[in-house]
């Protein structure tokens, strides 16, 4: 004597409800911790094309790029800079993927 299911969307919901907890134990996605991003460094091709500096303290003055640097432009108070006031490593889009320092410089800097 064979037992005949239809598959309803009833069904296939109330599968889904009951092996979604199941799925995430067994890949282990349930206790998975972020890695922190890795910052950008001076040395890295996207910093060189423009001109980051960790520090805009270092900024050199006879760079062309520079020549309209600041001691008070900093990361932190650039327009493309995301993230809270106060964090010394936030985001930005030209570094996907990747942390800036908040008291860093780069020649893509504008006022926010």
């Amino acid at each position: 004597m064979a037992i005949k299911t239809r598959l309803t969307r009833r069904n296939v919901l109330k599968a889904t409800t009951l092996l979604m907890p199941a799925a995430f134990a067994i890949s282990g996605c349930a206790t998975m911790q972020r890695e922190p991003k890795p910052t950008v460094r001076s040395d890295d091709p996207v910093a060189r094309a423009v001109l980051y500096y960790p520090n805009s303290n270092n900024v050199p003055t006879n760079h062309p790029l520079a020549a309209t640097h600041q001691p008070s432009q900093t990361c932190a108070t650039c327009v493309h800079v995301r993230g809270k006031a106060g964090d010394y490593l936030r985001k930005c889009p030209t570094f996907p993927g990747r942390l800036i320092n908040a008291e860093g410089w780069c020649s893509l800097w504008a006022k926010s």
